[in-house]
């Protein structure tokens, strides 16, 4: 594959020993710097069943990698001078305050985006009862509208919102859109305009293209080298079931154009150690494990916070646009700008300062 790190091919020869040691069964990687391409791999399988290997058109469920993008489609709006990072939710989505009493109305499109709207807990009953509660986007906006807060907005250490974050971000994003959903938004605003809509999705990016994009999926697997572990609900943590990967790896496959660039997708998360920011000791045990997203419905249905679908290189398209229009230097290349002029990068900084 492309390597230009540093002789010796070290990307690529780091993924063929990845892949020959069992610790994972396929992946992308990419890594750009101001528009051009300095690493381009992908190899392995697309699913241990078959022999069928990982391209770069691959599609990976990328969990909360899901909601940086959810995150730069707020961006794109305030770009777009369509809504403010100080506006309360209510200004956008009067519902959201329907029960909680007037501290809800306190929660701002900030508030959302830094976890500070302390709605972190909201429908894990619902969800522990049917892990399939998820897949009804309306039945999720309607909790968060009846849910009250768990402490004030913007006081306190950020929780972090696992879940619903996305369901936060795509109730505003409907309100200010007057209804287009997050996933509609981010296909027509944020993919189509650098040309990656069949390689970053919410879900499966509904009906139209849904069969074709079902080909191009990779299946989640806990490897056994790295021994994922899964949350369930009474809080202590067990080894998943490991899935054996195939002895036989093909060789790590590669493109020349900038179009097949990609980068490294990872099927699942491991615990976290910062305990202000790790998920709730108990909650949906089904929905904390990352085979369950292998299942059609969760595929297809619209989790913002979590059921991603992306290839490494459309998510490097993506970031690298964003920090280019961040640079003093300006966007590298030509095209569509996303959110130039939001101040977007000063916002994320002093929001790690502070949480």
């Amino acid at each position: 594959g492309t390597d230009t790190l540093g002789e010796g091919g070290g990307m690529l020869s780091l993924v063929k020993e990845l892949l020959e040691e069992g610790q994972a069964l396929g992946l992308q990687v990419v890594v750009k710097r101001r528009g051009e391409t300095l690493v381009d791999v992908c190899g392995g399988f697309k699913s241990p069943y078959s022999l069928e290997p990982v391209e770069g058109d691959t599609l990976f469920n990328c969990f909360s990698v899901s909601k940086g993008v959810a995150a730069a489609a707020v961006w794109r709006l305030i770009a777009q001078g369509r809504l403010s990072l100080d506006d309360p939710v209510t200004k956008y989505w009067p519902e959201f305050a329907t029960m909680g009493g007037q501290k809800k109305k306190l929660v701002t499109v900030s508030h959302v985006l830094s976890h500070q709207s302390q709605l972190q807990m909201a429908g894990v009953d619902e969800m522990a009862r049917d892990p399939y509660f998820v897949c009804d986007s309306g039945s999720m906006l309607r909790v968060l509208e009846e849910s009250p807060l768990e402490g004030t907005p913007g006081k306190g250490d950020a929780k972090y919102h696992f879940l619903t974050f996305g369901w936060l971000v795509d109730g505003i994003v409907r309100g200010v859109t007057g209804g287009q959903s997050l996933a509609e938004y981010i296909a027509a605003d944020i993919a189509a305009p650098l040309g990656i809509q069949e390689e970053l999705m919410i879900g499966l990016g509904g009906a139209g293209g849904t069969e074709a994009r079902k080909g191009r999926l990779a299946t989640l697997v806990l490897s056994k080298s790295v021994q994922l572990l899964t949350k369930v609900a009474d809080g202590q943590p067990k080894k998943d079931v490991e899935v054996e990967a195939p002895t036989t790896v093909p060789s790590a496959s590669h493109s020349d154009s900038e179009e097949d660039v990609e980068s490294d997708v990872e099927g699942g998360e491991g615990p976290r150690d910062d305990t202000k920011m790790r998920r709730p000791p108990a909650g949906p045990s089904l929905l904390l494990n990352p085979t369950f997203f292998n299942n059609p419905r969760i595929r297809e249905a619209s989790i913002p916070a979590a059921n991603g679908h992306f290839t490494a290189r459309a998510l490097c398209s993506l970031y690298n646009r964003l920090a280019s229009e961040a640079s003093e230097a300006g966007p590298s290349a030509g095209g569509a700008r996303l959110i130039e002029g939001t101040g977007w990068s000063e916002h994320v900084m002093e929001q790690g300062a502070s949480g």
